[in-house]
């Protein structure tokens, strides 16, 4: 990657720290992130990807307002203008992956030592628990419709039917 100088109004935007972030995780090797972002294949769009001008432009007509992050709404897809929403930290941390240690093949679920599978989601620091079930898609659907039912914006599981 070349290295290129802004002038001082873009890179005194505060979208600016935010466009840098994205494109180091996502091409540059050294980058403590690049493994769960480049190594993964994950990308910038080609418009983004050098002219940080167009990307604060698009970013304004995307939503973004101060204090809000950048978010894919898609976890495995690219960062490109249809893939990209601007939500709270809050958001931002509920919309999270699978832990690596997580066995069971559902997010917010876990197998307790008496065997059964617990269901738990987080909001605003605070865990709610969904109940034990007897296996992790019983677990993982009681927790999608606790998330739903609170209309909140987490990553769901599974695909359930709406009637």
């Amino acid at each position: 990657m070349t290295v290129r100088i802004y002038h001082k109004e873009v890179t005194s935007h505060p979208l600016y720290p935010i466009w840098r972030s994205m494109r180091n995780r996502c091409y540059i090797k050294s980058d403590t992130n690049y493994r769960f972002y480049g190594a993964k294949g994950t990308r910038v769009a080609k418009r983004w990807c050098h002219n940080p001008d167009i990307f604060i432009e698009d970013c304004k007509f995307l939503g973004w307002k101060p204090g809000l992050q950048i978010d894919r709404k898609n976890t495995k897809g690219h960062y490109t203008p249809s893939n990209v929403r601007f939500v709270t930290s809050c958001v931002n941390n509920h919309n999270r992956k699978m832990q690596f240690s997580n066995r069971t093949g559902f997010v917010g679920v876990s197998l307790d030592r008496g065997s059964r599978y617990r269901a738990r989601y987080t909001y605003k620091n605070k865990t709610y628990g969904c109940g034990a079930y007897a296996t992790p898609e019983e677990a993982a659907r009681a927790r999608d419709i606790a998330i739903l039912e609170a209309g909140l914006s987490h990553i769901i599981a599974l695909q359930l039917e709406t009637t």
